[in-house]
């Protein structure tokens, strides 16, 4: 996809044992549990290009992304994220045979790289799948670990290490998430990302239109 460099998303690190302090309570993630949400930019060979282990379970990857959005990375992500000139997200029930439906199409299959590192990642590390949990009272320290496995796991990337079977697990993320309202930000920031998808849509469709032709010159 042009001018895109990242791939953006959130995953939640399952923690346990954590004090019964007035912050506890924060860290209950929507599944019910004790976790981290953690945030992830990756390129398209799945190298972690930006990691955020800092936050509570009980927010939302918007939210997230609306503390730390001074990101450089032109990224694309799912539609629990907002659209800003920085950040693509899919346009949900485009009717089917509208540029709108080939862009989100196309936007859909490249960001299922960030599923498949997300994946590896895990897979690599089986401390940070849901299944199972970081036996740390500081959260800022299970942060941390965090934060080291994504570095491991450029490593292995860099040295081409065998990647490990996959790991299913039971996540379950809702496709559709309410998407909370952004006073903080410039309000052209929505004008302008709509005009930035605006030529992601015409790409797509432009490209879509190009594989036809080359069909029908083949035929």
């Amino acid at each position: 996809m042009p001018r895109v460099l990242g791939f953006i998303d959130g995953s939640l690190m399952r923690l346990s044992y954590l004090p019964r302090d007035a912050e506890r309570q924060s860290f209950y993630c929507r599944k019910g549990f004790l976790a981290l949400n953690t945030q992830l930019i990756c390129d398209g060979d799945l190298n972690i290009l930006n990691v955020d282990a800092r936050w509570p379970g009980s927010l939302t990857d918007n939210l997230i992304w609306q503390y730390v959005c001074k990101s450089p990375f032109l990224s694309i992500g799912d539609n629990g994220y907002f659209t800003a000139p920085w950040l693509h997200v899919p346009i949900l029930h485009a009717e089917p045979g509208t540029p709108e439906y080939y862009y989100t199409l196309f936007h859909c299959h490249c960001r299922n790289v960030v599923e498949r590192c997300i994946g590896v990642l895990k897979s690599r590390w089986r401390l940070l799948s849901i299944d199972r949990s970081i036996n740390y009272k500081n959260a800022t320290y299970a942060g941390k670990i965090f934060n080291a496995c994504c570095v491991l796991h450029n490593f292995c990337n860099a040295r081409r290490v065998p990647v490990p079977p996959p790991l299913l697990e039971n996540n379950n993320d809702d496709d559709n998430v309410d998407i909370e309202p952004l006073p903080d930000l410039p309000l052209d920031v929505e004008q302008r990302g709509i005009a930035e998808m605006q030529y992601l849509i015409n790409f797509a469709n432009q490209r879509l239109n190009n594989d036809r032709n080359n069909i029908v010159h083949a035929l």
